[in-house]
Formats: structure tokens, sequence, C-alpha cells
């Protein structure tokens, strides 16, 4: 998103709106990680069902293996991640919950590299320090409220 070539393409415009939904999903499970597990189970699928709702109409053909593959994915994988997810959010706040979300992209651009698949340049290295800083401030500030 810091430098796409060819304008804003269907990329960069689901990495913005997959941003946007996160920050849904951060707002629901705040609110309902304490409430019965179906309340529980509905906010944690809300942001994902209206992130899939643009493909339904899109007649995707799926064979059997990859089906069982995505139910695989989606139960067992994603159903763990979720679930430590909001035993983690239940001693974190809103605030730091979102920017731990944004150590993402560094952890992703530090792997990539450290397994030679990108090189540092000067706005990944730029852009990695503005999200470390404004997670040392997040700390801080969380601190200072105390």
């Amino acid at each position: 998103m810091t430098r796409p070539s060819g304008g804003i393409g269907i990329g960069e415009t689901l990495v913005l709106l997959g941003s946007f939904l996160w920050a849904v999903e951060i707002i629901l499970i705040s609110i309902y990680n304490r409430s019965s597990i179906i309340e529980f189970l509905f906010a944690t699928s809300l942001a994902g069902t209206i992130y899939g709702i643009p493909l339904i109409d899109r007649e995707i053909k799926i064979d059997t293996e990859t089906l069982i593959y995505l139910i695989y994915l989606a139960l067992v994988c994603s159903l763990t991640a979720v679930l430590l997810q909001i035993y983690g959010r239940r001693h974190v706040s809103e605030k730091m919950t979102a920017v731990i979300f944004l150590l993402e992209p560094v952890f992703a651009t530090i792997f990539s590299i450290a397994t030679r698949l990108e090189t540092a340049s000067l706005h990944k290295i730029i852009g990695g320090g503005l999200i470390l800083t404004s997670l040392y401030l997040s700390i801080l500030s969380e601190y200072r409220e105390k």
C-alpha cells in the first residue's frame, strides 16, 4: 500500500477493507468476549462474513479436496487462533490490541528479509520504525492511565 504500481487496485482495496474489518472485530470482541457462546460466535464471525459477502455471487467452483482443506483451516486453525486471541484480549485493552495487530507487517517483513524473500529498503525501515514507535507510545500511555 505504500507504493502501489499502476494505481490502487483490488489488492490495495482488500487490504484497506481488511484493516477496517479488523477494527470492527476488535470492537465487537471487546464487547462480547465475556458474553454467552452464541454472542461470542456472532461477534467473531461478523467481520469475516461481511468480508466474504462479495464472493457469494461469483459462482466459484471448489472441488471436494479443496473444500475439506478449507473446512479444516476454518475449524482447526482459525478457531484455535481466534479463541487464543479472545483469551488474550480479556487481559489487554482495545487500544493495545489494535497496536499489537500493527506489528504483523513488521514481523512479516523481518521474516521475509531473514528468509531472503525481500530486501530491506528505506521505506520499510521507516514504516517499521513508526509502527514500533506507536507501540511504545501506546504502552507508555497505557501505564500512565493506570
